[in-house]
């Protein structure tokens, strides 16, 4: 049986990083009362047989037999140390420990993406090649993440940003039509009627769903620039709102960029005190490569600094240093919104430029190819 010995502090990700190099058929965790907490997250996302071990941080002594005591239990099964975590003193105690054992201990360097591996006086040095789940990443930082089921097909998506391009390339006229629509219907029902004023330069235009069928059409001074018509409701919570953010999440998903691409992962405030007066909050897109997330704030119209005051929040809670925060948006910023920016390391990026992610990524040596 291979067996993972860790030490366990409050960064959870080596934690799991391990876990994937090594797949163990059993996860020990080396943990402190006060970090007893965190176990749970550790649980949700490391699928394995485990076993949990209370010690004290301060006592290398008592370290140091705790694993000693682990390494005698299953001395004949194939047994590996993770001494990334705890303390210093807790590292240098589980080092040892696997050096009188004759057993391999492995330290995680996430900054430079690689793990180091000690055998004796062998020390190897490979890269990591470990992918993570935006949830996952998530639910280890104690969130409780259930993306949702995003079921749209290729034609479907296709509708969506033809949808999308006709808004944005006729902002003026569309704007003002769809939000009123969305201030009049709060609720989407099965049957709704939201036609234009007889007496304005958009008669003849109406959004509707009748009979199972949802329907946009578009009409200026009697000529119609738009029709879109499709089985499926959601066209119209769409068209409610959430057109902009979905067209973005569409276009960077079909980028292939990143191993997974979420979107409207909703997460809570609620142990965090310093932030609790963003309630409940959404993160709009959230992408992973390999062990790096990535997140997007997107916005349509105006933007304002509570939103980046949000993913400054987002980052020091739950992402750390190495996370990259872009935000899109069809206007640019102010040169004080820019400042912003550059001040909380969010990168700006223009709905249209979405197709040089890729490359905007590279340059900044953000994604590791």
């Amino acid at each position: 049986m291979k067996i993972l010995i860790h030490l366990i502090s409050g960064q959870s990700l080596p934690t799991y990083i391990a876990s994937e190099l090594i797949k163990p058929e059993k996860n020990i965790y080396l943990f402190t009362e006060s970090l007893k907490k965190t176990l749970i997250n550790y649980h949700k996302v490391i699928r394995t047989d485990y076993e949990e071990v209370l010690i004290d941080a301060y006592y290398y002594n008592k370290v140091f037999n705790a694993v000693s005591e682990i390494i005698k239990k299953f001395i004949s099964e194939e047994l590996v140390i993770n001494f990334t975590g705890g303390t210093k003193l807790m590292s240098i105690a589980a080092f040892q420990a696997a050096q009188n054992f004759s057993k391999k201990a492995i330290y995680i360097d996430s900054d430079n993406s690689r793990v180091l591996s000690f055998l004796g006086t062998e020390i190897t040095i490979s890269e990591i090649h470990v992918e993570i789940s935006p949830n996952d990443y998530l639910n280890l930082q104690g969130q409780n993440i259930k993306p949702p089921v995003y079921t749209a097909t290729l034609e479907y998506e296709k509708l969506l940003l033809e949808t999308a391009d006709f808004i944005i390339k006729n902002k003026k006229l569309v704007y003002p039509f769809i939000m009123k629509f969305a201030s009049k219907y709060t609720h989407i029902g099965r049957y709704l009627n939201h036609p234009a004023s007889e007496n304005s330069i958009f008669r003849g235009s109406y959004i509707k769903q009748e009979n199972g069928l949802a329907e946009f059409l578009f009409c200026h001074k009697n000529k119609v620039l738009f029709n879109r018509k499709v089985a499926n409701p959601e066209y119209l919570e769409y068209l409610r709102g959430k057109w902009f953010e979905t067209a973005c999440f569409i276009k960077i998903k079909n980028l292939s960029v990143f191993d997974k691409v979420e979107s409207n992962l909703e997460i809570n405030w609620r142990e965090h005190y310093n932030y609790l007066r963003f309630g409940k909050n959404e993160i709009d897109i959230f992408g992973m490569h390999g062990i790096i997330p990535f997140v997007f704030e997107c916005k349509s119209g105006r933007i304002e600094i509570a939103a980046v005051n949000k993913l400054k929040a987002i980052k020091e809670t739950f992402l750390g240093r190495f996370s990259n925060i872009f935000f899109i948006s069809l206007t640019e910023p102010s040169r004080d919104l820019y400042e912003r920016f550059e001040e909380n390391g969010i990168t700006y990026i223009n709905y249209n430029d979405l197709h040089k992610l890729k490359y905007i990524a590279d340059s900044k040596k953000l994604v590791h190819y």
